[in-house]
């Protein structure tokens, strides 16, 4: 890692803390994931076969096996099948 980089993560940990050590905290959004199924209101899902334009040999899709609300939590899965790899986004 160069020096400027070790610099630049050190001072953004710094101000991170900093700035939040006086602020009391304020939530302006949340979900509880209360229902059955995901709230596609509030949510989106990706769908892409392309890897999220990094190369990644993933494909993001939108199946209730991989994206699904259970007891309050909202769980993402993986799916392997041949060479790729499918999961939500």
């Amino acid at each position: 890692m160069s020096r400027r980089c070790a610099w630049l993560m050190a001072f953004v940990l710094w101000f991170g803390t900093a700035s939040a050590q006086g602020a009391e905290g304020t939530l302006v959004w949340s979900d509880e994931f209360s229902g059955q199924k995901l709230d596609y209101s509030k949510w989106e899902s990706e769908v892409n076969a392309f890897g999220g334009g990094n190369q990644e040999l993933q494909i993001f899709i939108d199946r209730k096996e991989n994206l699904r609300v259970k007891n309050g939590q909202l769980i993402v899965s993986l799916s392997i099948g041949g060479s790729r790899r499918a999961t939500q986004r």
